[in-house]
């Protein structure tokens, strides 16, 4: 008996090893993840007792030869594994990017409907219209940095976890194995003075994006990513918006950052500003709950910054930038068109203290 407690105790110590629970740097028993031949005991190689769908890219032990990603990200209900600790991006529970799992039947809208997950939105599938905002013209960032694909037409290129029409990885690529390789045993939660230089070192495996990566990857106020963000133009290709740019370039680049005039480049805005600093006058379009002397972060309306931080609660807005999540997530919510809140309960005039009015304090 005390043997078969030893053996076991082991088995759930290595499957814990994995991943870990304090970043995304895969540690522990190589055959978790990986089949040398895809055959084990006589018959083909399973994983978390499904057969393999193999061979697949980098050995991988994977159900989905399409999209292997999902083999470790999308099995459990909850926000990580609970074995590996890998983040569930198709649970049910809190991840800071949101989750692709909703049950209700406006689901289309209210996630990025990445392949073998969820199927092709028919709003866009049904013609050849590119994501909305789409921009082949969008500023091109520094040699080495990250753009995204030159034409997309979706009813053919459906959204992927990595790669050229994915989030994750390098774009050069539609296979996904390739776009991220190596980054799951060469991260180190990596922190905005990083050069982001390669996936691995890049935030969350986003290539030449900056940031500062909490321990997991649920949230609170006071523990939550640290996004990056800046209004200097030189520096703008490796903030949070920019990924998000590189699909929905007109709504991101402004004129103040050599973008175009989809934007505008000053207040009146023609389109919501993205790295642009959070004004810091009581009486201006902004705020107060982000005012003069300080603000608490609140995660249904975060900021990146230009030094971000992981933990700490209240800071000036001299550092703060409005950026893309900070009205939507980055996977799926619970909301219409991706969004942390109702857009069509924010009414002006009521008092009504969240979401747009959280900001925009002159509006309450």
């Amino acid at each position: 008996m005390r043997k078969t407690i030893i053996i076991g105790f082991v088995v759930m110590l290595s499957l814990v090893l994995v991943y870990g629970f304090s970043d995304a740097k895969v540690t522990g028993v190589c055959s978790n993840c990986h089949t040398m031949h895809l055959s084990q005991g006589g018959t083909t190689d399973t994983f978390e007792g499904v057969t393999v769908a193999g061979p697949i890219n980098a050995l991988i032990k994977a159900t989905s030869a399409t999209n292997p990603c999902v083999a470790c990200h999308a099995g459990a209900a909850g926000a990580t594994d609970s074995a590996t600790g890998a983040p569930q991006v198709d649970g049910t529970n809190g991840l800071a990017g949101g989750t692709f799992n909703t049950t209700t039947a406006d689901t289309p809208a209210k996630v990025h409907n990445v392949s073998v997950l969820r199927t092709a939105d028919s709003t866009f599938t049904a013609t050849t219209l590119s994501p909305p905002g789409f921009t082949a013209s969008a500023p091109l960032p520094p040699a080495g940095l990250t753009t995204g694909p030159s034409t997309w037409t979706i009813s053919t290129n459906q959204l992927t976890c990595a790669g050229t029409y994915g989030c994750h990885g390098k774009r050069d690529t539609t296979n996904p194995i390739k776009a991220i390789q190596g980054a799951h045993h060469g991260n180190t939660n990596i922190d905005n003075t990083s050069t982001a230089g390669t996936v691995a070192t890049s935030y969350r495996f986003l290539y030449g994006i900056k940031g500062a990566e909490v321990a997991g990857w649920q949230e609170t106020d006071n523990a939550h990513n640290g996004y990056y963000g800046t209004d200097t133009q030189g520096e703008s290709y490796q903030t949070i918006s920019y990924l998000c740019s590189e699909c929905h370039g007109n709504f991101h680049w402004h004129i103040a950052l050599g973008g175009t005039t989809e934007v505008g480049g000053t207040s009146p805005w023609l389109r919501h500003p993205t790295d642009i600093a959070l004004a810091a006058s009581t009486g201006g379009i902004f705020t107060t709950d982000y005012g003069t002397l300080g603000f608490a972060y609140n995660l249904e309306t975060p900021v990146a910054f230009e030094s971000p931080v992981t933990t700490t609660t209240t800071f000036t807005t001299a550092d703060a930038r409005v950026m893309c999540l900070s009205c939507h997530r980055a996977h799926g919510s619970a909301y219409t068109d991706i969004l942390r809140f109702n857009y069509a309960d924010i009414k002006a005039g009521q008092a009504i203290t969240t979401g747009c009015n959280r900001c925009h304090q002159r509006q309450r």
